[in-house]
């Protein structure tokens, strides 16, 4: 993720979102946060911004979904030969 540092009246905040974590995931959060150099609210939307709102599924899901896609054509491919061979006679 890639962090820009922006002033409250520049984000245009309109609603309060509240969330409950763990405090070992609270704690990872509040790190991350400080390691990108910015507020743990800023780190929040940035995340919902770029994965859950957008969307489009997180990089490694679409890998995934490519990969599962590609194995399944596959499985098709074997199947229509099967099939032609046994059509044959």
């Amino acid at each position: 993720l890639t962090m820009v540092k922006k002033s409250s009246a520049a984000q245009g905040r309109k609603r309060d979102v509240r969330v409950r974590l763990p405090d070992d995931q609270h704690g990872e959060a509040v790190a991350e946060a400080a390691r990108q150099g910015v507020s743990l609210s800023r780190y929040v939307r940035t995340l919902l911004r770029e994965h859950c709102l957008t969307g489009r599924p997180p990089d490694e899901v679409a890998s995934a979904l490519t990969s599962l896609s590609r194995q399944l054509s596959a499985i098709g491919n074997n199947l229509n030969q099967i099939a032609r061979a046994l059509n044959a006679g």
